[in-house]
């Protein structure tokens, strides 16, 4: 995990942050584990931040408040920021560490974070049947991971380029601008399909994925692509790209 442990942590922290199917009892068990009195506690969870000012600075007290907003916002109207959610897992890991009698508490309140790239990946994986915010986030991340050569994340976008029918149209051509990274020979059928979808907003990112990858049945139809009445309104770089991708003489189909 070292490599990637701020990834790790970030994705952790984020994980803690969007837990809002149980947040205020969340709250409470990590305001308790810091081992603030219950009048504190009580404070907080009331919405009382001012009320806490008076108890002393240590090493418990940055925790306690960022989670302190988060359950104060809850209660107000029901939302809270990202970053107040992100800090929340590295610091309890490091109050664990300053700390060692927190460690076991804070870690029945929080759980434990991902273990290494596999569970990041698994997560953004997951991800691209979210909201199309957390697709297009997820997107980048699998292929952040794609570039540093890990297979699952590479398996994961072979998924996603496979089928355009069932894809977010940005989220499938951001795949296919970086099919290098992943694209083989599975992949033909079903860029081939798109290809011949001239319907599809995508269908001239396929064309490029298919020229990217070599694959010479693809030849007919980028040509049918460019004589297509609507090639007129592409911009002049992509026509060109399109046109590059014509098989030289040695690339015939067949």
């Amino acid at each position: 995990m070292t490599d990637h442990r701020d990834a790790v942590l970030r994705l952790w922290g984020r994980q803690l942050y969007e837990r809002q199917s149980e947040p205020l009892a969340w709250a409470v068990s990590v305001l308790e584990a810091t081992g603030r009195p219950q009048t504190a506690v009580t404070a907080a969870m009331s919405g009382q931040l001012d009320a806490l000012a008076d108890f002393p600075s240590d090493r418990a007290w940055l925790l306690f408040r960022t989670v302190a907003k988060l359950a104060a916002n809850l209660r107000g109207d029901g939302c809270y920021d990202a970053d107040g959610g992100t800090r929340i897992g590295p610091l309890a890991l490091r109050l664990g560490e300053l700390e060692p009698p927190l460690a076991g508490p804070l870690g029945d309140s929080l759980g434990h974070p991902p273990d290494g790239p596999t569970s990041l990946v698994t997560v953004h994986a997951a991800e691209l049947s979210r909201n199309r915010t957390i697709r297009l986030r997820a997107i980048d991340g699998l292929l952040e991971w794609a570039e540093l050569g890990h297979p699952q994340a590479r398996a994961a976008l072979t998924a996603v380029a496979s089928d355009h029918r069932t894809q977010d149209v940005t989220v499938w051509t951001k795949a296919l601008n970086r099919i290098a990274l992943f694209g083989d020979a599975s992949l033909e059928s079903g860029l081939l399909r798109a290809l011949a979808d001239t319907g599809h907003r995508g269908v001239r990112w396929s064309a490029l994925a298919c020229a990217e990858l070599g694959f010479r049945r693809a030849a007919p139809l980028i040509t049918a692509l460019l004589e297509h009445p609507d090639s007129a309104k592409v911009p002049a770089r992509r026509s060109a790209s399109l046109r590059n991708a014509l098989p030289c003489p040695r690339w015939q189909p067949g």
